[in-house]
């Protein structure tokens, strides 16, 4: 990976703009602009499945002293909680 800081980055920034999609009655999301804790505060809500709020902890979590990221695949995490986001939106619209 010629760039792995920058993909990482750019994953973190997408999983912020899905989770922005989220109702706020359910997150208590809105009003954060910090990528970082917006992905902080969904790995902490309740009824979140283990694989989102785990890919959002590696995306949120800071570097360690080798500069090793805990995502070894920074947009496979960031495609679940995208898919997370896609599906409790499209659940969310057919109870309309």
């Amino acid at each position: 990976m010629k760039h792995p800081g920058q993909l990482r980055t750019v994953a973190r920034r997408v999983a912020g703009i899905a989770l922005r999609q989220l109702p706020d009655v359910r997150t208590g999301i809105s009003g954060h602009d910090d990528v970082v804790m917006l992905l902080k505060i969904f790995s902490e809500l309740s009824g979140i499945p283990e694989a989102a709020r785990t890919a959002a902890i590696r995306l949120y979590t800071r570097l360690d002293a080798d500069f090793s990221s805990p995502s070894k695949d920074p947009i496979a995490d960031a495609r679940i909680i995208i898919d997370y986001v896609r599906a409790f939106l499209s659940t969310a619209a057919e109870g309309l």
